[in-house]
Order: structure tokens, then C-alpha cells, then sequence
């Protein structure tokens, strides 16, 4: 028996950053954020990225899929971070327009996305795009948060 494709977020999910947890009355504490060029404009990128701790020691071996809302133009930059984390293999799947995102376009996007893989279960810690991204799929994609994936592990359902 096969297990269900499960997909994964990335930012806010399988890894964080000072935009999750800012600490903004300590300013020593912030991590250096940097600016890059993307097609003539300088953009912000959050430099500090580190690994989510709700992650179970096993998640990050069995990370396959990955359908993120980054660009596609930062996929040199995404796969060296997941790299450094130990991911090294996955299927990852990237928004395709920097200068058109927007929430409703992301969760229409990773709808298709998810239909066109197969995939049973999306996981990713932000609960609001979660609804919506249900709503969007009308059921068919369970998405979860990792605790409700790590209860259905323990649960033995997955």
C-alpha cells in the first residue's frame, strides 16, 4: 500500500523567519534582513531562516513535496535554505509570477497545484489559508496544520 501525497508550505511550515517571530522592541535581536535585485527592483528578502521546532525529528527526512508561494526566481536561493536543513531532494513547486501575487491568487494557484499532483493532504501552519484553500479544493485536500499532521501520525491514520 502506498502512503497519500502529502504536499508541504514552506514559509511559516517546514521553516521560519523574523516575519513569524519579529521582535520588534529589541532591535539587537532582529536578524540582518537583505535587499536583492529582481528584474531591476530591489527587493526584501528575510536573510535569518531556520527550521520550524514544531517539526517531529522524522518530517524533515520524509519533506518530498513542497508547494510554496515563493517566487519561482528565488528557486537557486530556496533549495540552497532547504539544503542546509537537510532537504535535499524534494519536489518543489513555486509560484510562477513575483509581480502578481496576492493571497486569493496564491490559494487559486496552489488549488490547481494540489488537484494536479494527486495530493491527499496540505500542510501548513497558517490556519486562515488553510479554510480557504479547503473551501477552494470544495474537501477533496485535507490541510492541516503539522500538529493536526503529527496527530494523524500518531494516530496511525498516515
Amino acid at each position: 500500500m502506498t502512503s497519500p501525497l502529502s504536499m508541504w508550505d514552506m514559509d511559516g511550515t517546514i521553516m521560519l523567519n523574523d516575519m513569524e517571530n519579529p521582535d520588534w522592541d529589541n532591535p539587537s535581536a532582529r536578524h540582518p534582513t537583505t535587499l536583492e535585485p529582481i528584474n531591476g527592483e530591489m527587493l526584501l528578502y528575510w536573510s535569518h531562516n531556520y527550521p520550524n521546532p514544531e517539526l517531529y525529528p522524522g518530517d524533515i527526512e520524509n519533506i518530498r513535496n513542497i508547494l510554496t508561494g515563493r517566487p519561482e526566481i528565488r528557486r537557486r536561493r530556496t533549495t540552497d535554505e532547504l539544503h542546509r536543513f537537510g532537504i535535499t531532494q524534494p519536489k518543489l513547486i513555486m509560484y510562477p509570477d513575483f509581480f502578481s501575487w496576492s493571497t486569493r491568487k496564491v490559494v487559486n494557484w496552489k488549488a490547481q497545484q494540489l488537484s494536479l499532483a494527486g495530493a491527499s493532504y496540505y500542510i501548513d501552519n497558517d490556519q486562515a489559508f488553510n479554510e480557504q484553500l479547503q473551501k477552494k479544493t470544495n474537501g477533496k485536500i485535507s490541510c492541516l496544520t503539522i500538529a493536526e499532521y503529527h496527530d494523524l501520525i500518531d494516530a496511525g491514520i498516515l
